[in-house]
C-alpha cells in the first residue's frame, strides 16, 4: 500500500477564517483604512492599519463581542488606540495609556464602515 505523505502542522487551519484578509474601510471624518487581519499565529492574531501610508500594528485583545485589536503606537504621542470590528463596522478610538484612565474618556477616532470592492 502506498503511504501518503505526511501534513506538516503548520498547514492545519483550525479557524474557518483565511490566514490573512484585507478590507477596505470608508471611515468618517473623511477617511480611508485598508485593515489587514494575519491569523498566521493563531495565539496572537494581529491586524496592520494603513491610515494615511503609515501602518500601525495592533495585537489581538478580549472582546466580549466582534474583533477588538490594541496598540501602545497610536496615531498621537503618547497614546494608544483600539480597532473593534463587528460585522461590516468597526471604530478606532483612542486607548490611554493610564491604568486610571476610564473606558469612557477614550475618543473615537473614526468611524468606519466596510466598503465593498465593486
Amino acid at each position: 500500500a502506498a503511504v501518503s505523505p505526511a501534513v506538516p502542522a503548520t498547514e492545519v487551519v483550525v479557524s474557518e477564517s483565511p490566514v490573512s484578509s484585507t478590507v477596505h474601510y470608508s471611515c468618517t471624518p473623511d477617511q480611508q483604512i485598508l485593515a489587514t487581519y494575519d491569523n498566521r499565529d493563531a495565539n496572537q492574531p494581529k491586524a496592520i492599519l494603513n491610515i494615511n501610508g503609515v501602518n500601525y500594528e495592533l495585537y489581538s485583545v478580549v472582546s466580549a463581542s466582534g474583533a477588538r485589536y490594541a496598540t501602545e503606537q497610536g496615531i498621537q504621542p503618547q497614546q494608544g488606540m483600539q480597532w473593534h470590528t463587528k460585522a461590516d463596522k468597526a471604530v478606532l478610538t483612542s486607548m490611554t495609556l493610564d491604568h486610571t484612565a476610564q473606558p469612557e474618556d477614550e475618543k473615537t477616532l473614526f468611524d468606519c464602515t466596510e466598503h465593498a470592492d465593486h
